[in-house]
């Protein structure tokens, strides 16, 4: 097992972020970030130290084991957060996109770790996270993003690293990490669609359009396993790379606007690396745009 960490939020003190940070905190301030569908996100700010000096940070963020049960199995189920650690441990100096800086890393050490720390930068310090619905990147950031994953795929293209146990967990079939909540679609699209409408005030499927409703049928009904196999036997013949898994427009971050630099001048970083693994490039595109 790992030095004693903490498990929950609450039981973070100033005596273990010291030990994280190798200087004397004194005091700091806790703010949820947010509940994930498999890790709970915290930042600490106003980090006051016994001794400050210009390296230490003002700011952090922490990520743990999602706080609900069957949330934290479905991540044990998906090998969630032993892909996120490992990624920290043997893969970030490799990847040649950026990522949060990590301060420390703590697991109870199990084999498929239940409970652990990630405790890395607070990227709100000097960036901003896009938003998949309300700050969707520009044509000139999704240029930009597309380039950014494209130099990951091509420095992991048919790499040995692929085969390593906890990349590729499915023998070098592709199969989508989240296939487990995929697959129960047929028993969740109906109260999904129930709670959008509550939401939203309108029928996704409907709104959509475009043969939306019809395809979601065959994809939701007694065929679905049978075309999750299929799609996964097409997938699994391409040629294989490094895959983020989860390049949603909310798990990228850009410097800030208000700095006023351009597009091209602008630094991405990519977190929540939980789904990492190996297979054909399509998917992350698919995600991304």
């Amino acid at each position: 097992m790992d030095e004693e960490f903490p498990r929950t939020a609450e039981s973070i003190t100033a005596a273990w972020l010291s030990s994280v940070l190798g200087a004397t905190v004194t005091d700091f301030e806790l703010e949820f970030l947010e509940g994930g569908v498999l890790s709970d996100a915290f930042k600490l700010s106003r980090i006051r130290y016994e001794e400050p000096s210009p390296e230490s940070p003002r700011s952090l963020v922490v990520k743990l084991a999602q706080a609900e049960q069957e949330r934290r199995d479905t991540a044990l189920a998906g090998g969630a957060y032993i892909k996120e650690l490992n990624f920290f441990r043997h893969l970030q100096s490799r990847v040649p996109v950026r990522s949060p800086k990590l301060y420390g890393l703590f697991t109870d050490g199990s084999e498929n770790p239940e409970f652990f720390v990630i405790a890395m930068e607070d990227l709100s310090a000097h960036s901003k996270v896009f938003d998949q619905v309300d700050d969707r990147p520009d044509e000139a950031f999704t240029r930009k993003i597309a380039l950014e994953a494209a130099r990951m795929h091509a420095a992991f293209w048919e790499s040995p690293v692929l085969d390593e146990p906890w990349i590729s967990d499915h023998g070098g079939r592709y199969v989508f990490p989240m296939d487990s909540v995929s697959r129960e679609s047929p028993a969740n699209i109906d109260s999904f669609r129930s709670q959008w409408e509550a939401a939203f005030g309108s029928d996704l499927l409907r709104q959509v359009g475009h043969g939306t409703e019809e395809m979601t049928a065959i994809l939701t009904g007694p065929s679905c396993d049978l075309i999750h196999e299929r799609i996964y036997d097409i997938l699994s013949e391409r040629p294989r790379t490094l895959l983020h898994s989860d390049m949603r427009a909310d798990n990228i971050f850009r410097t800030h606007p208000e700095l006023g630099r351009s597009v091209e001048e602008s630094e991405v970083t990519f977190l929540d690396w939980q789904l990492v693994c190996a297979g054909p490039p399509v998917p992350e595109s698919t995600q991304a745009w």
